[in-house]
């Protein structure tokens, strides 16, 4: 136990990199502003949770379904659990440089592997508490129950991401090793990891919407809380052992969710250096043969290297990627299997005017902008940041690279789903507009965001590219600042009457093409200077 938890405090202290700047006299300045920022973002989208929770809760209370919104929460986050997990566990529980380290010291392999495992519990648990904790304060304000259920509450809230975070480590783990026994297929695990993060994905929404029925409209308590349970099987447990109270139910709910934690751990422990070996393992071309030699310009030749970079590492891949690919997959969904009458009817609804049209545009720039390639592509150059510096080209001469590869890879998907949609709702005017140019603006603007971020706090002594790629500073400075903005303009539009419903989806749109104007001319000046800063 005192090993497990050296190890535990090891992965605390070295998360975003902030304890080694604070130990830095010449970046300790720096690091204080990283944490606070960090902490800043952290309220500010806790807050805007809040309002959402709140305004969810008080329309369930308007139809006597609150009791369904605590289990609607963990099924929230049980699901949201089980997909980000699915991207990170092969490159958090194995292939990381200091394994070798750790494996040589005199601690036994299942103590490493239930740290490992435990540190993916921690980082789900931090984006459940996003969801639970607001969720939570919204409940109790409107429902009002007695100090016993918010005991029963933080329990469970402890304890809902631990079952969906081992089943996603076990399908993350199957997915990596088929991808790795195809060794000649250069992108087969890649593409495994996809399907089964797509098939996770469209899998919960089927059952989502099978349960939405008649009994929806006669029954809206019972009906949604048969759509938790499909989504979240424990769903029922959870129920009785937070709303009605049952102590047999919350030991059960909590025991075997700890239960289901501590088993994974030492399953992985027995298996854990013949799966690391297994992963790891490299095949070599047994002889090399000098082919072609291309002349690219300067400019096109580190603009390749960056694709070469990208596609190489499987975690930066699939959080740069997925949200653009998903989005894409959604519009196709929506125009293929929803009727277009449907669609015309739910438009001529009285009362809701431009509002569907003016919401879309923040929905679909939420899912281009979450995952910027830039927020950790100067943290990757790692121990190769020297080779890239020495180069006789200006500083922002390999940062737009960065820049343009981002810029590659998610517009052609915000033009693709803007004119999906566009052609779905029949926009016309001024939603036409909107629709087309903000997904593509905040692409663009979120970038430029991860990118300066990243320049201004890099980290190169990472041993993992997963914690960079889905943990560093830039990217979850990336997560928060879209959310905050997309789901922000979007209540705000919602507070407008139904008339007025594109005047902020028009002023928000002209605000990001300024700001990416602002953004792009800070970049290229101040190139130089955080280069040189950085070491």
């Amino acid at each position: 136990m005192k090993n497990l938890l050296l190890l535990m405090r090891l992965n605390r202290l070295e998360l975003f990199g902030i304890n080694r700047r604070l130990n830095d006299p010449a970046r300790r300045a720096s690091a204080t502003l990283l944490a606070a920022l960090i902490a800043l973002g952290a309220l500010a989208a806790l807050a805007l949770v809040y309002f959402y929770c709140w305004g969810v809760a008080y329309a369930l209370q308007f139809v006597g379904a609150l009791s369904a919104f605590p289990v609607l929460l963990a099924a929230i986050a049980a699901a949201m659990a089980l997909v980000t997990t699915i991207i990170k566990a092969p490159d958090a529980l194995f292939r990381t440089r200091d394994l070798d380290m750790l494996l040589s010291l005199p601690l036994p392999a299942r103590t490493v592997a239930t740290a490992r495992v435990l540190k993916l519990y921690g980082m789900n648990l931090l984006f459940t508490m996003l969801i639970m904790l607001p969720g939570g304060v919204a409940y109790g304000v409107l429902a009002r129950p007695g100090a016993a259920f918010y005991v029963r509450y933080a329990l469970c809230a402890l304890a809902a991401p631990m079952i969906p975070a081992v089943l996603a480590s076990l399908i993350g783990v199957l997915v990596a090793m088929a991808g790795a026994a195809m060794k000649r297929l250069r992108y087969a695990g890649l593409a495994l990891m996809f399907v089964a993060l797509i098939g996770v994905v469209a899998g919960s929404t089927y059952l989502s919407f099978s349960a939405a029925n008649v009994n929806v409209f006669m029954d809206f308590a019972r009906a949604l809380s048969d759509l938790a349970a499909r989504v979240y099987p424990l769903a029922p447990l959870y129920a009785d052992a937070v709303l009605n109270g049952e102590v047999l139910s919350l030991l059960v709910y909590v025991g075997v969710s700890l239960l289901t934690i501590l088993l994974a751990g030492a399953l992985f422990g027995r298996v854990f250096v013949r799966l690391n070996s297994f992963l790891s393992a490299q095949t070599r071309k047994k002889r090399f043969v000098l082919g072609a030699q291309t002349r690219r310009s300067p400019r096109r030749a580190l603009l390749a290297r960056e694709w070469r970079h990208f596609l190489s590492i499987n975690s930066y891949v699939l959080n740069s990627a997925f949200g653009p690919i998903l989005s894409l997959l959604a519009v196709v969904a929506l125009a293929v299997f929803v009727p277009g009458e449907t669609i015309a009817l739910f438009l001529q609804t009285e009362g809701l005017g431009d509002a569907p049209l003016a919401a879309l545009p923040f929905v679909l720039s939420w899912l281009i902008g979450i995952g910027p390639t830039t927020a950790c592509a100067v943290s990757l150059e790692g121990k190769s940041l020297w080779i890239v510096k020495s180069l006789p080209v200006p500083a922002r001469a390999w940062l737009m690279p960065k820049l343009r590869l981002n810029l590659q890879l998610v517009t052609p998907f915000a033009i693709a789903d803007s004119l999906v949609l566009a052609w779905v709702f029949r926009a016309r005017g001024a939603a036409l507009a909107v629709l087309l140019l903000m997904p593509a603006l905040m692409g663009v603007f979120s970038a430029l965001v991860g990118l300066i971020i990243n320049c201004k706090f890099p980290r190169f002594d990472w041993t993992n590219e997963a914690k960079i790629a889905k943990n560093g500073s830039g990217a979850l400075a990336a997560v928060l600042i879209s959310m905050a903005l997309c789901f922000g303009g979007l209540f705000l539009t919602f507070r407008l009457p139904a008339q007025n419903a594109m005047l902020i989806p028009a002023a928000f749109t002209l605000a990001l093409a300024l700001a990416c104007v602002g953004l792009y001319l800070l970049v290229r000046a101040r190139a130089e200077t955080w280069v040189a800063a950085m070491h």
